[in-house]
């Protein structure tokens, strides 16, 4: 399997990844933070727009706000450039059960094999240290947006997707989806405006 730093299936990898970090049946945030370690944004952006988007994890009661919570706080320290990232316990010890992640897996892999094959490095600007700093400010205000959206069905998939296409595209120094994301994350933005308004 390839690591989170190289990998070249990002979508199947990093399910995988994280089914690996299971500790008696469950994975905790902190567990998959501490695989993918603190400075590595994409994996962790990716991982978090995926159980968002894939109903068997994201439809529970609580998980888009707690995943929005922890990119929030993740992605504040990232921009500050934190060396540990710090998390309250409620949030660290949060954990998500081997079964679900393995049946979202399963569910997900036909598509996720096929999204893998459209990812390659290209419009390499886009995936500069500079760009990854505006990526993950974008990151924050999405993650803060998902809180409140997850009492509008189905709402919190347009950040998720918005997330997973920031995270294979600085996995994957995919200029493409990286400008993918920004409009993405314009929809968001629209989403919001249509309810407010």
């Amino acid at each position: 399997m390839a690591t989170s730093s190289d990998s070249t299936d990002p979508l199947e990898d990093i399910l995988d990844e994280a089914i690996d970090k299971t500790d008696g049946g469950c994975a905790s945030v902190q567990d998959i933070l501490d695989s993918f370690g603190s400075q590595s944004l994409g994996p962790v952006i990716l991982l978090a727009g995926m159980i968002v988007i894939i109903p068997v994890i994201g439809a529970i009661p609580g998980v888009p706000s707690i995943v929005g919570l922890s990119v929030f706080l993740f992605s504040v320290q990232f921009l500050v450039g934190k060396r540990s990232i710090w998390l309250p316990e409620a949030i660290r010890t949060a954990s998500i059960e081997r079964q679900k992640l393995k049946t979202a897996q399963e569910k997900a892999a036909p598509f996720l094999r096929w999204a893998d094959t459209l990812f390659t490095e290209r419009l390499t600007f886009m995936s500069s240290s500079v760009m990854e700093r505006v990526s993950a400010g974008v990151v924050t205000a999405l993650a803060a947006a998902m809180i409140p959206m997850e009492l509008i069905p189905g709402a919190v998939a347009v950040p998720g997707w918005a997330m997973i296409f920031f995270g294979v595209g600085l996995m994957a120094r995919d200029g493409l989806m990286l400008i993918l994301a920004f409009l993405a994350s314009l929809g968001t933005v629209y989403l919001i405006a249509s309810v407010l308004l």
